[in-house]
């Protein structure tokens, strides 16, 4: 629990500049990066892909490293 506590003060001060979050954004975002990792350390790796309609939530996901859709493109 300490490790991840310490994992969302570091995604939250640690943003690309210009980039911000609302806290349960960062606890949605922390939660998806734990399951990319445990997505990707599976044999053989599972596709991960982050979904979320939030435009600033997508950019910061985007800009750490996971792979994005938005489902408000496909209406």
């Amino acid at each position: 629990m300490l490790i991840q506590l310490n994992r969302l003060a570091q995604l939250l001060f640690n943003l690309p500049s210009g980039l911000k979050l609302r806290s349960l954004d960062s606890l949605h975002l922390l939660a998806a990066e734990i399951a990319f990792e445990d997505a990707t350390n599976l044999m053989p790796p599972e596709p991960f892909v982050f979904v979320s309609s939030d435009i600033q939530l997508l950019r910061v996901a985007l800009a750490r490293g996971l792979v994005t859709q938005n489902p408000e493109d496909y209406s």
